[in-house]
């Protein structure tokens, strides 16, 4: 569990090393600035996790599963999609993901951050701590269901600190989208890590509620 709380804590860090990285070279006029630091903070936890398993990355459950990933893809797009229409009908408003909610004038570099940090980045270096790393050790000291949850449970509290939602945001809408939002996907994600055993199919899942937040960007950009 040490060594969980250890990556959790870099994952973390590699965040705030991330946002600063943006900063600094995006300075405060480019509305990507901050997914921008926050793929670099991904690439930086990817490498973290690949560094840090060299010598048990068969722990991190990588191969492909038995169930064909388009239909996890299929299954977990569903969810994203239910998942939504639960908040609008909880918050009344409609709005990008978390980490898509503060890019403003959609240019080719909002769209391009976008969708590599949606579709790829988050999903590869998040799945490979929260699925790859937490998921395996608090289902040995608990239970598998335990296991689940409490996987789920330290992915929503790590989008409440590291994606918050304006302040501007009604305090319903924030807690929403900051924290049950990404609850119910991180049960999602991590039922589908539990009943196949690999995290690439935990990967995709991701990916799923990744481009299920483009389209929806997309949508209310449009609209």
């Amino acid at each position: 569990m040490g060594a969980v709380l250890l990556t959790l804590v870099a994952a973390f860090i590699a965040i705030i090393v991330g946002t600063f990285f943006g900063f600094s070279i995006f300075g405060e006029t480019a509305s990507y600035r901050d997914i921008a630091g926050w793929t670099v903070s991904m690439v930086l936890i990817i490498g973290l996790v690949w560094q840090t398993r060299r010598r048990d990355r068969e722990w991190l459950r990588l191969k492909p599963p038995s169930t064909p990933l388009p239909l996890i893809l299929f299954i977990a797009f569903g969810a994203a999609v239910a998942t939504d229409l639960l908040g609008l009908a909880i918050t009344g408003v409609v709005l990008p993901a978390a980490e898509l909610v503060n890019l403003r004038a959609m240019g080719i570099g909002e769209w391009v951050f976008a969708i590599v940090f949606m579709l790829i980045a988050q999903p590869v270096a998040e799945e490979l701590v929260f699925r790859g790393v937490a998921f395996p050790v608090v289902r040995n000291l608990f239970n598998p269901w335990g296991g689940l949850v409490i996987s789920a449970l330290l992915y929503a509290l790590f989008h409440l600190l590291a994606y918050p939602i304006s302040n501007n945001a009604a305090p319903a809408v924030g807690l929403w989208y900051s924290l049950l939002q990404p609850l119910i996907a991180g049960l999602v994600i991590s039922a589908v890590r539990a009943a196949t055993g690999s995290t690439r199919a935990a990967v995709m899942a991701h990916a799923a509620f990744g481009l299920f937040a483009v389209l929806k960007l997309l949508l209310v950009v449009s609209g």
